[in-house]
C-alpha cells in the first residue's frame, strides 16, 4: 500500500513539470512568493527577489506585452537592488531575452546583452549575450559591431555552442564589408575546428555568393 502511494505522490510531483512549460503562469496562480519558489523550473535564481520571480513565470508571449514589460520592469528593480550578487548576470540575459518579444527593444537589449559582456566576462552567460549582441548589430546595419561581438565569441569561447555559428556569421560579415581575406581566413578556422559543423559548406557558398 505504501508502495502504491509514493508511486501516486511522484507522479504527482512530475505533472507540473512536463506541463508548466505550456502554462500561463500567471493566470493561474496568485503572486505568492512561496507558491513561485516551489515551482519546477530553471529560472529558480529569480527566487531571490519576488517581483522578478514572478515577472519571469509569466513570460513571454508575444501576446503577453503587459507582462513582458512588467517582466523588463523587474528585472530593473532586481539589478538596482541585487547588481552585487551571483544572479545579476542571469538577470541581464533574462532582460535581453524578453525584450526581444517587444518590437521597441532594440536598445534595451543591446544594453543588457552589452552590460553583461563587458561586466561579467566569465559569466557562463557571456558567450549568449554576445551572440545577442552580434545577432542585433547585424539585423540593425551595424556590420562592424556585429564583427566585434562574433570575434569576442571565437576569441573568448572556442568552447561555446555558439562558436561555429559565430565564425558562419563572420564569413558572411566580412563578405559583406569586403574583407575577402578575413572572410577565408574564417572559413578556414571553421572548418579546421569544426569539421562537423553544418556551416562549413554554407560558409563556402557565402563567400561565393558574395563576389558573383
Amino acid at each position: 500500500m505504501r508502495t502504491a502511494v509514493a508511486v501516486v505522490v511522484c507522479l504527482i510531483c512530475a505533472l507540473p513539470a512536463l506541463y508548466c512549460q505550456d502554462i500561463d503562469i500567471g493566470s493561474t496562480l496568485a503572486p505568492s512568493f512561496r507558491d513561485i519558489a516551489l515551482l519546477p523550473t530553471r529560472l529558480t535564481a529569480y527566487n531571490q527577489h519576488e517581483d522578478a520571480a514572478l515577472a519571469s513565470y509569466t513570460c513571454c508571449k508575444v501576446r503577453q506585452e503587459k507582462q513582458i514589460r512588467d517582466a523588463i520592469k523587474a528585472n530593473e528593480a532586481f539589478l538596482n537592488r541585487f547588481s552585487d550578487t551571483a544572479f545579476a548576470d542571469r538577470t541581464y540575459i533574462h532582460y535581453a531575452r524578453v525584450a526581444s518579444f517587444l518590437p521597441d527593444a532594440y536598445r534595451n537589449q543591446e544594453w543588457a546583452a552589452r552590460t553583461l559582456v563587458e561586466t561579467y566576462p566569465d559569466s557562463d552567460l557571456s558567450d549568449d549575450a554576445a551572440w545577442i549582441l552580434g545577432n542585433l548589430y547585424r539585423s540593425g546595419g551595424e556590420h562592424l559591431s556585429a564583427i566585434d561581438a562574433y570575434e569576442y565569441i571565437v576569441d573568448s569561447w572556442p568552447e561555446s555552442t555558439w562558436a561555429d555559428d559565430a565564425l558562419n556569421a563572420l564569413v558572411e560579415e566580412y563578405t559583406y564589408v569586403e574583407r575577402p581575406a578575413d572572410a577565408l581566413d574564417a572559413l578556414n578556422q571553421l572548418a579546421r575546428n569544426y569539421p562537423k559543423s553544418s556551416f562549413c559548406a554554407k560558409g563556402l557558398d557565402g563567400i561565393a555568393r558574395g563576389y558573383m
